[in-house]
């Protein structure tokens, strides 16, 4: 799985072309527009890949893009806001993160809702890729299905381990502009490899009777 995700940003004719684009939006994404729109790209590169697409999306209707990434945005302060509360309540009802054992347990609980929250993120993006709500992005239902999968698990794992080493290799180039591009070419093999680990789990669904038949989520209009 690895290999296809490193192979599948530099697939088709117009590759070169996209890593150049989202390059520069990489570059630039100071200007916080081309950061939204980069964000809104690489929810097609989810969809993309939960659809196994055999090459990644091109830069186009960017308005359109611009729109998803604002989602995007929604969408992550949505999960965070969660653990955040979360912390601000039991910093309330045991006094602050003082230091203590009680101080180091809800230190450690809220560490642990705030990697639920990033773990399930990706999972809810592409749910929202597939399905054109905004509000897919919360099915619990799939994210209970999709977070409890051992495929999206490895997934996210193995996208980790590239972003750690390829990332690390990238941002050391970044003096020289060449890593801002190898840059968002690891984030494409990265969100291509997360959508292939939702688009698996969602391949098998329970049923009622215990058996379970394919049914991949479809896309609506």
């Amino acid at each position: 799985m690895i290999g296809d995700a490193l192979s599948y940003p530099k697939s088709g004719e117009s590759w070169l072309r996209t890593v150049l684009i989202g390059g520069l939006l990489l570059l630039f994404s100071w200007l916080i527009v081309p950061a939204i729109l980069l964000q809104g790209y690489l929810l097609r590169v989810l969809r993309a890949g939960s659809e196994e697409a055999v090459e990644p999306p091109v830069f186009d209707e960017w308005a359109d893009m611009l729109v998803d990434g604002l989602k995007v945005i929604a969408v992550a302060i949505g999960f965070f806001l969660v653990p955040f509360v979360l912390a601000v309540l039991l910093g309330l009802a045991f006094g602050g993160f003082e230091a203590g054992a009680i101080g180091f347990l809800v230190g450690v609980v809220v560490f642990a809702a705030y990697l639920v929250a990033a773990y399930l993120l990706p999972a809810g993006l592409t749910n929202m890729a597939m399905e054109g709500s905004l509000g897919a992005a919360f099915d619990t239902d799939v994210l209970r299905r999709v977070g409890g999968s051992s495929d999206y698990l490895v997934a996210v794992a193995s996208a980790i381990v590239i972003g750690v080493i390829l990332g690390a290799v990238a941002s050391m180039l970044t003096v020289v502009l060449v890593g801002v591009f190898l840059l968002f070419y690891v984030q494409v093999a990265m969100y291509y490899l997360i959508g292939r680990g939702y688009g698996q789990a969602m391949e098998m669904t329970p049923e009622t009777t215990g058996d379970v038949t394919p049914g991949r989520a479809e896309p609506t209009e």
